[in-house]
């Protein structure tokens, strides 16, 4: 289960996990990355998004930075995710008076980093 921190490094799958202290208003896109209707929006503040389900449709990338396999995770500081639909599970307590937001987005998901860490820690 590796984690990938590098600018450009994306997720693609039918199911991806997230933990972020921001969420921007959500935009509807009209043609997103796998050519249909979708929403996207920017996660903020030591973002984590790890792959549960991978695609069921077999699709061939040009890139070779995007990650498919279950397990694969990308963190960073900022990251621009395009999905289908998404359910808001919790929000938890982090350090100091830090809240933690955790959501599924689901629906052919693809996210990919905006802007890295500026510290990797491990």
């Amino acid at each position: 289960m590796p984690t990938f921190w590098k600018i450009g490094d994306s997720l693609a799958g039918e199911r991806v996990a997230s933990s972020f202290r921001k969420i921007n208003p959500q935009i509807i896109l009209s043609n997103g990355f796998f050519d249909r209707r979708c929403c996207q929006t920017k996660l903020e503040g030591n973002v984590y998004c790890v792959l549960e389900k991978p695609l069921t449709t077999a699709i061939e990338f040009k890139r070779s930075n995007i990650y498919l396999d279950i397990g694969d995770a990308i963190k960073a500081e900022k990251i621009i995710t395009q999905f289908g639909s998404h359910r808001r599970i919790k929000i938890t307590r982090g350090s100091s008076s830090h809240r933690i937001q955790n959501c599924i987005f689901e629906d052919k998901v693809f996210c990919v980093i905006d802007l890295p860490m500026i510290k990797v820690s491990n």
